[in-house]
């Protein structure tokens, strides 16, 4: 918890009590809201049926207006169900090698202060960043808060991987701020893009068999939230 002055309360005249009250009656007020939302995206999960229900509910999370809690949760249960199944082979030699299958993780929540870590995959320890923008300088930020380590992106956007990359390197070399070394930097470490369009193949291949543990598991994490 935090401790707001005393002093700031009283702003330019202001009644400190009034004040308080006033902050506690909109914080909760703005907590009641977000419950009752999140208690109607819920039964809208629980009440899916079929397959073409559960592709409805996925083009909705899709929308440019959609929440965006909802877009990160539906983007891990896609791309959880997408490795589900992939496997490789690890070891500490050609001779002890183990078979190990892909798990997706989610490691943050939307909006928090965790350093932009979305999910991870393991056993490859391979990072995931949901976001929304095709901003140049939001990614190679973020490249060097985790001292250039590759990182993978789920992007709200309508475009193939390429064109999205394409952009990012049309857009950093207009702005003049890099060297051609620094910048061809940066795009080597863009491990892996996920668009829409990706997301929108993995949901066309979910079978029905799968369909209560995707609700489940979009139940869940949402409620994590």
């Amino acid at each position: 918890s935090r401790m707001i002055s005393e002093s700031l309360l009283e702003h330019e005249g202001s009644d400190p009590n009034k004040t308080a009250q006033f902050i506690t009656e909109t914080v909760l007020a703005y907590i009641q809201t977000i419950t009752s939302n999140q208690s109607i995206e819920l039964e809208e999960i629980l009440s899916i049926q079929t397959i073409q229900q559960l592709c409805e509910f996925f083009d909705s999370a899709f929308s440019p207006n959609a929440d965006a809690r909802m877009f990160e949760v539906v983007s891990f249960v896609l791309l959880a169900e997408h490795y589900r199944g992939q496997s490789y082979y690890i070891g500490p030699s050609p001779n002890q090698l183990e078979l190990k299958y892909l798990s997706l993780f989610r490691t943050g929540r939307t909006n928090a202060n965790d350093g932009g870590i979305d999910f991870v995959l393991q056993p490859l320890g391979r990072f995931f960043q949901v976001t929304e923008t095709v901003d140049f300088k939001k990614y190679f930020l973020d490249f060097e808060k985790v001292n250039r380590f590759p990182i993978s992106f789920v992007i709200k956007i309508d475009a193939t991987a390429a064109e999205v990359k394409r952009r990012i390197q049309y857009d950093a070399e207009r702005s003049g701020q890099y060297s051609a070394a620094l910048l061809a930097t940066y795009l080597q470490l863009f491990d892996e893009i996920f668009t829409l369009q990706d997301l929108a193949a993995i949901a066309k291949r979910i079978a029905l068999p799968s369909l209560e543990k995707i609700k489940t598991q979009m139940a869940l994490q949402f409620q994590l939230e």
